[in-house]
């Protein structure tokens, strides 16, 4: 299932799953920002370092293709 691989992605990534998810998000056409929310500081510190991570054409067409799996 698509949390299962975005875990295993997110490990090979050193990143968490909610940093790879708002890096990808990030970087979809159309797309110039991300509403987060976070109920703790430590949250909002975790979620910004998303704005670092560097995901190659390859992973973002990856867990495209894991998203269009889910949608079918």
């Amino acid at each position: 299932d698509l949390l299962d691989h975005l875990r295993k992605l997110s490990r090979e990534l050193d990143c968490t799953v909610g940093q790879l998810v708002i890096a990808w998000t990030l970087r979809q056409t159309g797309i110039t920002c991300a509403l987060i929310g976070a109920k703790r500081p430590d949250q909002i510190t975790e979620t910004a370092q998303a704005m670092e991570l560097e995901l190659s054409p390859d992973t973002i067409a990856k867990i495209d293709s894991w998203i269009a799996m889910c949608l079918h």
